[in-house]
């Protein structure tokens, strides 16, 4: 959605820059600018910024802008099953925090992995002594 409104500030501007283009005033003295002038260099600005966020925003999401403003439509929620190379047909299984703790209970080796903005939690995760973990 604010891509959507990115491009939208984005064409506000470029409208700006054609109604500036249209409204020149032809009276105008050499080194005067004339509203028509202003409209110009300000929708200019403001449709090369907005499109500019607009790129930014979409390579952020690593989209297109197309996959964007149209990529939605159409989509169901119909359930995709994946195949292995050996042939066989898996199907993601929602399970709850209840399932998720009982198998965390049942196992008999966890491997933690951390992602490095959330690094400073290893030490609280495996913290020895904590009643939960069986470390040496």
């Amino acid at each position: 959605m604010p891509v959507v409104i990115s491009v939208l500030n984005s064409l506000s501007g470029w409208a700006g820059c054609a109604a500036g283009f249209a409204t020149i005033n032809q009276s105008a003295t050499i080194g005067a600018a004339s509203s028509g002038d202003v409209l110009i260099i300000a929708g200019a600005t403001v449709g090369a910024s907005g499109a500019i966020l607009s790129y930014v925003m979409c390579r952020a999401m690593n989209r297109s802008l197309k996959n964007v403003l149209i990529g939605g439509f159409g989509s169901g929620s119909k359930k995709k099953k994946a195949v292995v190379d050996d042939g066989i047909k898996l199907e993601a299984k929602e399970i709850t925090p209840s399932d998720t703790a009982e198998a965390l209970v049942d196992a008999k080796k966890i491997n933690i992995t951390l992602t490095c903005t959330k690094g400073h939690l290893a030490p609280r995760v495996t913290k020895k002594g904590h009643p939960k973990t069986n470390l040496p």
